[in-house]
């Protein structure tokens, strides 16, 4: 395995901060729509979940990119 460039790892973190503002955006809405009785609440809620997998995926990555990076990984 093989660690990112500097250009490569910058994408990752910027996906990282994505699926996060993705994930608290979507609980804001769910709140409101909740509040206005709307169905589609109850199915953001669902994905809510699905994008809380990709981030905490994300952050794995983040986190064997950092051990690579400074000789920390024993993979």
């Amino acid at each position: 395995m093989k660690k990112l460039n500097q250009s490569e790892e910058k994408k990752l973190y910027i996906c990282m901060e994505r699926t996060f503002d993705l994930l608290k955006r979507s609980e804001d809405i769910v709140e409101i729509l909740e509040k206005k009785d709307w169905p589609q609440a109850g199915g953001l809620t669902i994905l809510r979940a699905r994008i809380a997998e990709v981030h905490s995926l994300l952050e794995r990555c983040e986190t064997l990119q950092f051990e690579l990076k400074y000789g920390k990984a024993k993979r």
